[in-house]
C-alpha cells in the first residue's frame, strides 16, 4: 500500500495454486486435490470477515475519545 495515497500496489496470498490450470483445463483429480487440501488455497483470504487490523480500531478510538474528553476540561 502507498503510505501517501492509500492505493494499494499488491496483493499476495499463500498457499497458492496455479491458476493457468483453470484455463487449459484439470482433471478431477486436481480439482478434488485442490478442493481437499488443509491449506484452503482456494480460499479468498483478502475478503474474510475477520481482519486483525480491526482489533486495534476499538483501542484507537478509544485513545482518541479519552485524549478529547482531556483537552475539554
Amino acid at each position: 500500500m502507498n503510505p501517501k495515497t492509500g492505493e494499494l500496489l499488491a496483493l499476495v496470498s499463500t498457499p497458492t495454486y496455479d491458476s493457468n490450470d483453470f484455463v487449459v483445463g484439470m482433471t478431477n483429480e486436481q480439482w478434488n486435490q485442490l478442493n481437499n487440501d488443509e491449506s484452503n488455497p482456494l480460499y479468498n483470504r483478502f475478503i474474510q470477515k475477520y481482519c486483525p487490523g480491526s482489533t486495534f480500531k476499538a483501542v484507537t478510538g478509544a485513545i482518541g475519545l479519552t485524549l478529547r474528553r482531556n483537552r475539554s476540561k
